[in-house]
């Protein structure tokens, strides 16, 4: 099975449409039997089984056997559900046994997630913006055949690319990193791999080289700070646990994050892991505790890597001084970057802020939130991560750039609209944000290390 995958001398996937003759050659996987193989495939995570089912020539179907898709989980769900072949997507989501409204609000986090009505292997359905389901193929839905036609060719370039993205990272870029292990430095190649987007399955070895542990944080004092955390909870010794003065408001937020998804409520599957991982750094960082929107930057750091590797990562992606600014609350810092941001806005988008400025719109009512969550709030899931990827790598300058390419993005809606739309446009935008055209924007604004300095030391 490896020698198959191997075979190829292109960058992609190998080609799928050679001969019988030439796949024999090619792939030594068609000696074995089906029951070999399909165990064989009981060992694979989803974005491997996409790999089998593209160099494993013969067992194209096998790949998508049922038994190989019986054990999915929402952390799956979100990680996969790009790749997992659609039936078991919708067949998963047809069994939550979740509302509309509750659907609606996955695909918040899902952004190309499937929205079926019915028995499973129904027919697709979309949501009109009251949230009320369309009706079946109406002259509506039809005439967005087209663009569904549109979004599939998207998703089917996007998961061909992932896939060579995956492969040089697995076989360039992180294997030197991690016998050095040394955090990976940025360089052009680098911040073009970045901005592609980091496979899913790929993260939970890229992110902890990108980040980096300068705070040498180990497995044991993990260990000190949650028994700590323990002690301080049973004796009720809250001002142990920092400046917000108990971990009680630790748990009353956490059913407040990213509320459409039930791995972090109580009784799922992350909810300890994540109250774990905030009381530990409540106790690691008393001086700043526990402030909300902690609890987002903690999950979707879960979402990606094992509980003390989230630890490690949160630590020391909020030791940067335009975090911790943000996030102690420090209204001097918080101000020199709402004047960068205002600078920012002047420059590269002025019509636009001419416009905002007319209206009293300032960049600290949109803009703290989108720090302190890095717009895991604000976007999609699947486009925050994205995000994230190049946020590791270029510091809290991307979130800024980040910040113009939304504004950008919407700056036509935004110079039609008064106060009221505005405001209601910057602190909930619009579910469906197309990823690719975000990234388009994000990436047609400059903002330089040196510019981006110098007008916040100015």
């Amino acid at each position: 099975f490896a020698r198959g995958g191997s075979m190829s001398t292109s960058s992609g996937p190998p080609s799928l449409s050679s001969s019988s003759t030439d796949e024999q050659k090619e792939d030594p996987s068609v000696k074995l039997s089906e029951v070999v193989m399909l165990r064989v495939f009981s060992f694979l995570n989803y974005g491997q089984l996409l790999f089998a089912r593209l160099v494993c020539t013969k067992w194209r179907r096998l790949g998508e056997h049922s038994a190989l898709y019986k054990g999915i989980t929402m952390q799956d769900f979100l990680q996969y559900s790009r790749i997992i072949p659609m039936h078991y997507v919708r067949d998963y989501v047809y069994h939550l046994g979740i509302n509309q409204e509750e659907l609606k609000a996955l695909r918040q986090c899902c952004r190309e997630m499937p929205i079926y009505n019915g028995e499973p292997g129904g027919p697709y359905i979309t949501l009109a913006p009251s949230g009320k389901q369309s009706e079946m193929r109406s002259p509506q839905a039809r005439e967005g055949d087209k663009e569904q036609a549109r979004r599939e060719k998207v998703k089917h370039d996007r998961e061909k690319k992932l896939m060579e993205l995956k492969k040089i990272w697995v076989e360039e870029i992180l294997p030197g990193a991690e016998k050095e292990k040394k955090k990976i430095v940025n360089s052009k190649r680098l911040h073009e791999l970045c901005i592609q987007g980091i496979p899913g399955p790929v993260r939970p070895r890229a992110w902890p080289l990108l980040i980096g542990n300068d705070l040498r944080i180990t497995p044991e004092l993990f260990s000190i700070l949650l028994t700590r955390a323990g002690r301080a909870k049973r004796q009720g010794e809250g001002q142990a646990l920092g400046r917000e003065g108990s971990v009680q408001l630790i748990h009353l937020d956490l059913p407040r994050t990213f509320p459409m998804l039930s791995i972090f409520q109580k009784g799922g599957p992350c909810h300890q892991n994540l109250a774990n991982v905030l009381e530990a750094y409540a106790c690691y960082r008393p001086d700043v505790g526990y402030v909300q929107g902690m609890s987002y930057v903690a999950a979707v750091l879960l979402l990606n890597l094992d509980e003390y590797e989230a630890f490690v990562g949160l630590s020391n992606l909020l030791n940067n001084p335009c975090y911790m600014g943000f996030f102690q609350m420090n209204m001097i810092e918080i101000n020199k970057y709402m004047r960068v941001m205002d600078l920012l806005i002047k420059d590269n988008l002025p019509k636009l802020h001419r416009h905002l400025t007319s209206l009293g719109v300032e960049p600290n009512i949109y803009m703290i939130d989108w720090v302190l969550t890095i717009f895991s709030k604000a976007l999609p899931l699947d486009t925050a991560t994205r995000i994230w990827d190049s946020v590791f790598l270029e510091g809290e300058l991307f979130i800024f750039q980040t910040a113009l390419g939304v504004l950008k993005m919407f700056s036509s809606r935004i110079e039609a609209s008064d106060f009221d739309e505005t405001m209601t446009l910057l602190t909930h935008l619009p579910p469906d944000v197309d990823e690719g055209e975000l990234f388009d924007a994000i990436m047609s604004v400059t903002v330089t290390p040196k510019v981006f300095q110098k007008l916040y030391s100015g």
